[in-house]
């Protein structure tokens, strides 16, 4: 597996979703964070193609 960092490349400015988890989903967020779940299969083989792609087509300059 091979990642590198490109010197120059654009970064889309962040947005505030303005979410507020309360009660259960809170609870279940913070129980995630704190203890994530394990991937599934299908969930490591979305990343293994995502790096192959990366891998296949570097980025270009801008």
């Amino acid at each position: 597996m091979h990642l590198y960092i490109e010197e120059s490349f654009v970064v889309a400015k962040p947005i505030d979703l303005i979410l507020t988890l309360e009660n259960e989903d809170a609870k279940t967020f913070w129980e995630n964070m704190e203890n994530p779940p394990e991937p599934t299969k299908e969930e490591l083989q979305l990343c293994k193609d995502g790096i192959k792609l990366f891998n296949e087509h570097p980025f270009i300059k801008l």
